[in-house]
């Protein structure tokens, strides 16, 4: 009995890895060298992209991308929206300085707000996350350019997202066409994917050992019904 419940344990076990695994957070942009910069030391704007899941995900941080990777200028508050009708879903914060987590990239990385967010996005929506971006003498750069940055597969861009006349993430914000990018802001996320739940993996480990049980006793009298004739 106990290597019964031993094994069912273990089963759990791997299963529990196997969902954590499929969990993992994937950045959702990553710059890749070369292609424009942009900044502005004059006065405060907001900036940002679009883009469109084509399978349903869950955001799970959002952060804003550090280009050397010594730390950002300035505070950044960042906010990811519906286009539809322009709901806020998840509000994060990212502060000066390199005291944040940062995801290494291909060139620089993501500095990462502390938040935990669990925000589902469904396929077909569209979306933007933008940043705000105050005046300073040393701002934070966005990069764009049709080869400098790349997006995950699990969705499409669809434009620099941005308003230059304002400093508030919440204002309304104007879609522009050109090359891609606008990577300031980006976030992390995971894909939702049929998986099958910790008592779903513990009732296959039951239901396998007790198989295994049966198994052993048909063999068993087999064997002896064999030995007596």
């Amino acid at each position: 009995m106990l290597r019964n419940v031993v094994t069912v344990f273990c089963i759990w076990l791997v299963g529990s890895a196997i969902v954590d695994d499929a969990r993992a957070d994937i950045v959702a942009a990553n710059y890749l060298g070369g292609g424009s910069e942009l900044s502005n030391d004059q006065d405060g704007f907001v900036a940002g992209w679009g883009f469109t899941p084509t399978v349903e995900i869950q955001l799970t941080g959002l952060g804003l991308y550090d280009l050397d990777r010594g730390g950002l200028n300035e505070d950044h508050r960042i906010g990811v929206f519906r286009v539809s009708d322009g709901v806020n879903l998840a509000v994060g914060s990212v502060p000066a300085g390199s005291g944040t987590t940062l995801i290494p990239g291909t060139e620089g990385g993501s500095r990462m707000d502390s938040t935990l967010f669990n925000v589902s996005l469904s396929a077909g929506e569209k979306y933007y996350i933008v940043a705000e971006y105050t005046k300073n003498s040393s701002p934070d750069d966005i990069v764009y350019g049709d080869t400098a940055v790349s997006f995950a597969s699990e969705f499409t861009w669809d434009g620099y997202i941005g308003n230059f006349g304002t400093a508030s993430i919440f204002d309304p914000m104007v879609v522009a066409a050109g090359q891609n990018g606008a990577l300031g802001p980006t976030f992390t996320y995971t894909q939702t994917v049929p998986e099958p739940t910790s008592l779903g993996v513990f009732a296959f480990g039951l239901l396998w050992s007790i198989f295994r049980r049966s198994s052993n006793r048909i063999r068993k009298m087999s064997s002896r019904a064999t030995q007596i004739f």
